[in-house]
């Protein structure tokens, strides 16, 4: 995890405007993307939308589901533009243990003629109900009913 207070003092090569994000919705960090330790956190991941394109994204961790205080993790999917602006509309921001469900579910269209570019970047609230994080989690990112990644992680 990288720190909400490092990503808001600015990361290399990271153009993400944070000033405009929730901190509660940041407050206990952000994944980082980038497997090599000795490298530059990255927080966020590109991806291209096809003009009147449509991705869906959905976020999962090992919590379980429908089960009392089962949810031990507030997770996010922030949607930010191609020059790292937040994009609140389209990003992922359930309250986690209200719904005791351990996932994010999101629509991204581009409605436009031309191709975007996005960024993605999971955060996680720091409303932590017990001592228990999620461990391991889940991205699927589908367009039209076709997979076009898998992203595994350990936390």
């Amino acid at each position: 995890m990288v720190s909400d207070t490092s990503a808001r003092l600015g990361l290399s090569g990271q153009n993400l405007n944070l000033t405009t994000v929730p901190a509660a919705l940041t407050s206990g960090g952000f994944h980082n993307f980038n497997p090599d330790t000795s490298a530059p956190p990255d927080i966020s991941q590109r991806f291209i939308i096809p003009a009147q394109g449509t991705f869906e994204f959905d976020f999962q961790w090992n919590d379980p589901f429908d089960l009392v205080n089962g949810v031990t993790t507030d997770y996010n999917i922030l949607i930010f533009d191609g020059d790292g602006n937040f994009l609140s509309a389209v990003s992922g921001t359930a309250d986690n243990f209200a719904t005791q469900e351990p996932i994010e579910d999101i629509m991204v269209a581009n409605s436009t003629d031309n191709d975007a570019t996005y960024q993605v970047v999971i955060s996680r609230a720091d409303s932590v109900q017990s001592t228990n994080i999620a461990t391991k989690t889940k991205t699927i990112s589908i367009r039209r009913r076709k997979v076009l990644g898998f992203i595994a992680h350990q936390a």
